[in-house]
């Protein structure tokens, strides 16, 4: 069964505009009046900020608001919010490696945060054939890995960082989940993180 899952990495200083920028993006946006696209030939995300150019598809959804659908798994209900603190977030090289960050960004997804609020709701506009997103995310589970990829993170070492955390039990298996690798001010994406695009996401069989 296909795992849908944001696996998202953040460096510290710009961890929650860039946390909020990408749940519009990973949960994304199109109207509950989706209309079936008869040529759907055209600019496909890639998940790092630009698109590329997608192959028709009698499945895509295509709405007015500029987000359309192109035929991959959509996450339904209350999504999980999974965070993976990678590297040091007690005693790191910058002030903002600090549990203070930790607690802030806990509140933003906690009981009382963004889930369900207008902001995020506006992912309620967002779809496939069948049904929208509810607009509704809750941090389910959080997990601390102490640089277990190193401190230069390619795209497959930040999915092999959430494939551990699965695999080694400190995370659930969640298909309807999403999981964010947050990185403490040491650590580097190497695939142009913060150089050639400001946020990452994709999906993976894990």
């Amino acid at each position: 069964m296909a795992l849908s899952r944001g696996i998202f990495r953040a460096s510290l200083i710009k961890t929650v505009l860039i946390l909020v920028t990408v749940f519009l993006v990973t949960l994304s946006v199109s109207p509950a009046r989706a209309e079936t696209a008869r040529r759907a030939s055209h600019m496909v995300p890639s998940g790092k900020g630009w698109g590329v150019e997608g192959a028709s598809s009698p499945f895509a959804v295509v709405t007015g608001n500029g987000i359309s659908w192109h035929g991959g798994p959509v996450m339904r209900n209350t999504v999980n919010v999974y965070f993976i603190w990678y590297g040091n977030w007690t005693t790191g090289p910058k002030l903002s490696d600090s549990q203070t960050t930790v607690t802030l960004l806990g509140a933003l997804f906690g009981k009382d945060g963004i889930g369900g609020s207008d902001y995020e709701l506006i992912n309620s506009t967002y779809g496939d054939s069948s049904s929208n997103v509810s607009g509704n995310v809750l941090l389910a589970r959080s997990a601390i890995d102490s640089y277990s990829q190193g401190k230069r993170l390619s795209d497959s070492k930040v999915q092999a960082v959430v494939s551990n955390a699965i695999k080694n039990g400190k995370l659930p298996k969640d298909t309807n989940g999403i999981y964010f690798v947050l990185t403490s001010s040491d650590v580097a994406e190497t695939s142009g993180f913060c150089t050639r695009y400001c946020g990452w996401h994709t999906r993976a069989n894990l």
